[in-house]
């Protein structure tokens, strides 16, 4: 009479290790797939320092002038290979459920977005775009300022990124009720497409359009910002469409009393 029962039981059993181990062979395939990506994105910038810097060992030009402009070449690719490297550091203190000391800590919020924006100024001049701000001086987050600048930097750099020449990017911080800090940021350029939205936070993934646009970029720069934002129990929103812009909204406590 109990054999059914336990036979019931056998089963729901069986049926939940095997979708455990389909859970854990989904990951792995995600790591090896992750490794694979991480190892494209250092190897090919590193392939091109080294063919640049055989050419002039080898004495491939005598031109001074050429020369500096492959040298400059190469430490633009070094210079990739390096933020990678930094990148995928930041991620993987954050994911190892560690980066407290990197994001613990209250900054003047106004202060570290002026300072964002003039750090990403000389790259929307030379594309023409015109970075515009309203802020709130008494925005004080409860967070680091190196980990809000990555956030803001990691934005406004992407908001110019993706913008088209002559266009507009729009950058605003205020204290919210209910003691937060809401920082926005708003571009009119290439969007992205509404089935690539919600994957813009996995890691090494870019937008097909993104990609034409901007050759370059590590795919790891907004996973990044997430977990930061996630650390400090804020919050982001990202409403997008092709072809029309991209809207992030970052919400983040902020100190003192809620107001």
């Amino acid at each position: 009479m109990n054999a059914l029962p336990e036979n019931e039981g056998l089963k729901k059993r069986v049926a939940e290790l095997e979708e455990q181990l389909r859970v854990k062979d989904a990951e792995k395939e995600k790591q090896t797939g992750h490794f694979m990506l991480m190892s494209h994105q250092l190897r090919a910038p590193l392939v091109s320092l080294q063919t640049v810097i055989k050419g002039i060992v080898e004495g491939i030009t005598d031109d001074p002038e050429v020369v500096r402009r492959l040298l400059g070449k190469a430490l633009a690719r070094g210079d990739e290979m390096l933020d990678t490297i930094n990148e995928m550091i930041v991620l993987g203190q954050l994911y190892s459920g560690g980066g407290e000391d990197f994001v613990g800590g209250t900054c003047e919020a106004v202060a570290v977005l002026v300072k964002c924006v003039e750090t990403v100024s000389p790259s929307a001049a030379e594309k023409n775009i015109e970075i515009q701000t309203e802020t709130d001086a008494s925005a004080v987050a409860a967070i680091s300022e190196r980990a809000l600048e990555h956030v803001f930097i990691n934005l406004v750099e992407n908001a110019v990124k993706y913008s088209y020449e002559g266009s507009t990017v729009h950058a605003g911080l205020k204290k919210a009720s209910g003691g937060k800090v809401v920082f926005t940021v708003e571009d009119e350029g290439i969007g992205i497409p509404e089935e690539a939205v919600s994957g813009i936070f996995d890691e090494f993934t870019r937008a097909d359009n993104a990609k034409k646009h901007a050759k370059t970029g590590t795919g790891l720069g907004m996973p990044i910002v997430k977990k930061i934002v996630e650390k400090v129990n804020g919050k982001i929103i990202v409403e997008s469409e092709a072809g029309k812009g991209t809207r992030v909204e970052v919400i983040i406590p902020a100190t003192g009393p809620a107001s």
